[in-house]
């Protein structure tokens, strides 16, 4: 997995993991997720971009492509994603980047649907009842910053029928 390195690095690091278990708090006790959360979460991500040197076009493509895609998902389904779900999405890309904001979104879709899936089986879960979404993004937040690059080594091993990247 990514080394979490020693010192002043350590602080971005734990305002991410703040962030998530906020969000994924309270869409679990609430259904929503708070904007004052996500703006702390997006903006220390542009702040971690600027402080490493990483270039900020990419970090915005990582929000972009987050939010952009729950936004179009929301809009096609009428709803079925909630606006804070979008945001976070979208707040998490400043973290993450393009590549690996695909990861926690492929990531957060197959534990959703798994878990939508034996709610349905075990009788727990119908048409008209709601599954935060929120858990799963930061479940797939949490995988895609802290064992991404594993994650997408395999992913395209697999994709390239072995050939890596």
């Amino acid at each position: 997995g990514r080394q979490v390195p020693p010192g002043p690095e350590l602080l971005p690091v734990f305002v991410f993991a703040a962030c998530l278990v906020f969000a994924v708090a309270e869409d679990l006790d609430h259904l929503l997720i708070l904007d004052e959360g996500l703006v702390v979460l997006a903006l220390s991500g542009l702040l971690r971009a600027a402080w490493q040197g990483t270039f900020w076009p990419h970090a915005l493509a990582g929000a972009l492509t987050g939010g952009g895609l729950l936004a179009l998902i929301r809009w096609i389904s009428r709803g079925g994603l909630g606006r804070g779900d979008v945001k976070f999405a979208g707040a998490l890309g400043f973290w993450l980047g393009p590549e690996r904001m695909l990861l926690c979104l492929g990531a957060a879709f197959l534990a959703g649907g798994a878990a939508a899936f034996v709610l349905l089986c075990c009788g727990r879960a119908g048409r008209q009842r709601v599954l935060p979404f929120g858990p799963f993004l930061g479940g797939g937040a949490w995988a895609a910053f802290f064992h991404g690059a594993p994650l997408l080594s395999c992913f395209y091993s697999l994709l390239l029928g072995g050939g890596g990247r």
